[in-house]
């Protein structure tokens, strides 16, 4: 890959319903965000992944395989946030493709809320096998 790919996430909301029902997907019975009333970090990292499996249109069958998050404020329940990603670098190894992004999210007054990074692998069809 020569250049960065820049990629337009999407805006996500995260009222009090949408943070609690991802809290009972994921399991987690602690009662300190929906006390205090701020969204968890890997809410947040969770629907970056989510929007750069649509973005990217990854083939069945890829795996998230690496984050790293970086979070910097807090984000109280329904306050919008935006993602943004590059395409940070992408290297075949076999038949497995490793494509790492790069991540921002930002409340909408430009706040940088998070960074991350994260890596997925995807399988490589290799001809007559």
């Amino acid at each position: 890959m020569s250049e960065p790919q820049d990629l337009h996430l999407g805006i996500w909301e995260t009222t009090r319903e949408i943070v609690m029902t991802y809290l009972a997907a994921v399991g987690d019975k602690n009662q300190l965000y929906s006390s205090v009333e701020v969204v968890p970090p890997l809410f947040i990292s969770a629907r970056v992944l989510g929007s750069l499996l649509n973005v990217l249109e990854l083939p069945s069958g890829t795996i998230h395989s690496l984050q790293e998050i970086n979070a910097f404020k807090s984000v109280p329940f329904g306050e919008q946030i935006e993602g943004s990603a590059t395409v940070s670098g992408s290297r075949r190894r076999g038949s497995v493709i490793f494509t790492t992004v790069d991540y921002n999210v930002s409340n909408l007054n430009g706040e940088i809320v998070q960074t991350g990074k994260t890596t997925v692998l995807q399988p490589f069809a290799i001809e007559g096998k």
